[in-house]
């Protein structure tokens, strides 16, 4: 039998105790939760992808996406979608199902390309310009990196 890492078992204390402590609260409303619900949803999944049960971990990144999901605008992702999205292209190419991280990939790519650019800061206060941040394009080129990582896995075991 294999042992659980003590994250994966804190994890799963943390959403016990949120279960019964959010009856009738935002969390259980049936169009998405609460932003502590996605987080330790999405640290689950993590934890179980580092633990190296990816099956698992799917399995709560998909119940993230769909706490997540739903309350975002059309032209207006989340950033824990492209998190959530970049976490299952990793799952997938774990698991070599290799189209299927690609999919999940190409979506944390367009998600991140429509994030919202925040204003630009100067020293006389914020003004009208604006530019992408520079976390977007960090994340975007981490998940072109894995993107193109997989496509060379699959290349290469065929």
């Amino acid at each position: 039998m294999v042992m659980q890492s003590k994250a994966i078992m804190a994890f799963q204390q943390a959403m016990k105790t949120m279960s019964s402590t959010s009856k009738n609260t935002e969390s259980s409303a049936p169009k998405g939760g609460s932003n502590t619900g996605v987080v330790a949803w999405e640290g689950l999944g993590e934890a179980y992808f580092h633990d190296g049960w990816y099956n698992t971990a799917q399995w709560a990144l998909q119940c993230t996406l769909e706490l997540v999901e739903p309350k975002a605008e059309p032209n207006l992702p989340s950033p824990l979608a492209v998190s959530i999205h970049w976490l299952l292209g990793w799952v997938f190419q774990n698991l070599s199902e290799f189209p299927e991280a690609l999919v999940h990939f190409d979506l944390a790519l367009r998600l991140c390309k429509l994030l919202p650019s925040p204003p630009v800061p100067s020293s006389m206060g914020i003004t009208n310009a604006t530019i992408r941040p520079a976390i977007p394009p960090l994340i975007r080129a981490t998940v072109e990196v894995a993107r193109l990582q997989c496509l060379l896995l699959q290349r290469t075991l065929r």
